[in-house]
């Protein structure tokens, strides 16, 4: 039966916990970003166009 290689030891970065806690502390900061209408259709519906909708109306 073959050996399995050994697994290296993982190390953290020197620093590395403070540059994520910077980054988790700004992204907490900053507001979320707004959806911008026309990207990927109307934002919310009360921007969408105020053209009629092509489907009939159901009759009843």
């Amino acid at each position: 039966m073959a050996k399995s290689p050994k697994k290296p030891e993982i190390k953290d970065e020197p620093g590395a916990a403070e540059r994520f806690a910077e980054i988790v502390h700004k992204a907490l900061r900053t507001p979320p970003k707004r959806k911008v209408a026309g990207r990927n259709g109307p934002a919310t519906r009360s921007e969408k166009s105020d053209k009629p909708s092509k489907r009939p109306k159901a009759l009843g």
